[in-house]
């Protein structure tokens, strides 16, 4: 199922298939249930548009929405709905009168049972989610960057009572377009983070990212850059507070969120602090191929395949952002992949990759050059986070979860450790069994994200806040 797990993070849109039977009102709906075997839930949206089926499949657990589907048939009572992108399709049988559907997901030559109901409307609240009323002042509030093209939506939260001499923290999200909870899945880790904080009387700032919630501009367009601008006008809004005597200004970055924090606090000697959650420490370039190869041995793939696929991997990230247009970066990385895969042979390919034919391929392809040749990647991939670190003069307090398979703890902590050395004022900190979303983690895999019960370690929480007590006194 390693194919499976891999795979799915890949493909995201929607999908059309031909009617067959008229009997289609009957399995029209939202269908959902779990492999037993991995865990993994499934699922799938059936309607009809023109006479004909169309569906759609999604793996919350993984973050996959809007899967393709290449065909949608009934007929005879049995449900069949294949997707060519992945080499899998799902087999069962209609039960009208208990409304499920009995059957098998079918991947890599496995048939593992899969058993779909009826999917009911029900919004999960994880227990650590804060629910009103709150001991503090809360506020939507909006501004506008500089050049009045991007409008802000974000959250205020204060002491109730305290109006002067306050410290405040602006909250900055990660990698992908994020609204100001942080939501993922039922977790919203900023949510969380902000309540506790203003709890103990800070003054916290989350925001939408562009194209997100109330925040206006293409949603998942903006490279690092565009993120290090909103960061300055989220700062500038808050100097500018009437209402609220802030004193103290301080950032609280994770992962790609750290490096926008770290360039602002480089760059403007009026920031107070700086807290780094999972912050990149080595050159991105060496970062991803390092949690390629985590994220992959965590996954059970063998070492020699890992080796194989990393040589790939290196050579594209290194041709693809160099070149000088889709067209050519599309053509580049086809007869790469296709070298690669000649010499790597079926087996590796098709482990490292989910490539098994011409349809996967060019999926495959399609998906690296989308990624690899975009103007996000294309800012950050030569990116060196030593560089802006040094600049640092303010108190620093970096975290890592030690079972982070994305921003390896020892090092990433050891690059900023370094990178800071001449900075007194800094405090770095591996936290034991914690993940990239400093969650308390069984498998510890990015998959496990969405399952776990914890959004955020309290006692990551209790290290946050005493930290900030000091800074802030």
């Amino acid at each position: 199922m390693n194919k499976l797990i891999i795979g799915l993070i890949c493909f995201a849109s929607s999908c059309y298939a031909q009617m067959q039977t008229p009997s289609n009102d009957s399995v029209i709906g939202d269908w959902e249930g779990t492999i037993q075997q991995v865990g993994l839930k499934l699922v799938f949206h059936i309607k009809t548009e023109n006479g004909l089926l169309q569906s759609s499949m999604d793996s919350p657990m993984q973050g996959a929405f809007k899967i393709p589907c290449s065909l949608t048939e009934l007929k005879n009572g049995e449900l069949l709905i294949e997707l060519a992108a992945l080499n899998a399709f799902y087999k069962g049988t209609l039960n009208i009168s208990d409304q499920t559907i009995s059957g098998s997901w079918n991947q890599g030559g496995a048939a593992l049972p899969l058993v779909l109901t009826r999917k009911t409307e029900k919004i999960e609240i994880k227990r650590q989610t804060p629910l009103p009323p709150f001991s503090y002042s809360s506020r939507e509030v909006e501004f506008t960057n500089s050049q009045k093209d991007v409008t802000y939506g974000a959250t205020l939260t204060y002491p109730s009572q305290q109006r002067q001499n306050l410290t405040a923290i602006i909250l900055v999200s990660g990698s992908g377009p994020q609204d100001r909870d942080g939501t993922i899945g039922s977790h919203k880790p900023f949510l969380v983070i902000a309540d506790e904080l203003s709890k103990k009387g800070f003054v916290v700032l989350r925001i939408d990212d562009r194209g997100v919630g109330k925040t206006t501009g293409a949603s998942g367009k903006f490279t690092t850059k565009d993120l290090s601008n909103d960061l300055m006008e989220a700062v500038k809004y808050l100097r500018s507070l009437r209402d609220l005597s802030i004193a103290k200004i301080g950032l609280l970055g994770h992962s790609e969120g750290g490096i926008v924090t770290s360039e602002e606090a480089a760059n403007d000697t009026g920031i107070a602090f700086v807290i780094l959650l999972a912050t990149p420490g080595i050159a991105i370039r060496d970062l991803l191929v390092e949690q390629n190869e985590a994220i992959m041995q965590q996954a059970g793939i063998k070492q020699e395949t890992i080796d194989s696929y990393l040589q790939f991997y290196k050579d594209i990230t290194s041709t693809i952002p160099k070149s000088k247009s889709p067209a050519e970066a599309l053509t580049t990385t086809q007869r790469k992949f296709r070298e690669w895969s000649r010499k790597a042979g079926k087996e590796i390919t098709e482990a490292s990759t989910g490539v098994t034919d011409s349809v996967t391929e060019k999926a495959f392809i399609k998906t690296v050059v989308g990624q690899f040749y975009s103007d996000w990647f294309r800012t950050l991939i030569d990116y060196e986070p030593k560089s802006v670190l040094k600049k640092i003069v303010c108190p620093v307090l970096a975290l890592n979860g030690e079972k982070d398979v994305q921003v390896l703890a020892k090092s990433n902590l050891n690059g900023i450790r370094l990178s800071l050395k001449f900075n007194p004022k800094t405090e770095i900190k591996e936290i034991s069994g914690l993940n990239h979303l400093f969650q308390t983690c069984k498998s510890c895999s990015p998959v496990e994200y969405f399952a776990l019960e914890e959004t955020f370690s309290p006692d990551v929480l209790n290290i946050i806040t005493t930290w900030l007590e000091g800074v802030a006194n």
